[in-house]
């Protein structure tokens, strides 16, 4: 983990990228906090059609969850925690889990799922 965030003061579950990409191409359900800041969340994130993600910046979150805050997690088997390197996601689903919500950290964060992202350049040309 990341040295600038602390360690969570529970076990966090970790899910590989692999394991994740391999539930969204089978069509489960996946819920997704996104903690990176949103200028990052809105430049790519995970995404699918079974896929509901939510950015709320992990830096909102460093004096702990608001009840506000704790109600727009989204509901997962677990919800799966994401930043850049998987530092701040970690401590995060940390603060999640103390607040009772099941949650797992993307181990290596974005960086990790860049490993498996499938990019696809689309044809501009439509023939109009």
């Amino acid at each position: 983990m990341d040295d600038a965030f602390p360690e969570p003061d529970v076990n966090v579950e970790s899910i590989a990228s692999e394991a994740l990409k391999e539930r969204i191409d089978a069509g489960e359900p996946v819920a997704v906090l996104d903690v990176r800041a949103e200028s990052e969340y809105e430049e790519w994130g995970i995404d699918g059609d079974s896929v509901e993600v939510v950015n709320l910046p992990y830096f909102e979150l460093l004096d702990g969850a608001s009840e506000e805050q704790l109600d727009r997690v989204p509901e997962g088997d677990p919800t799966v925690v994401v930043c850049a390197k998987g530092g701040s996601s970690e401590y995060v689903a940390g603060l999640l889990v103390e607040e009772g919500v099941d949650a797992a950290n993307l181990d290596r964060g974005m960086e990790g799922w860049a490993s498996v992202y499938e990019y696809r350049e689309l044809d501009a040309d439509t023939g109009a």
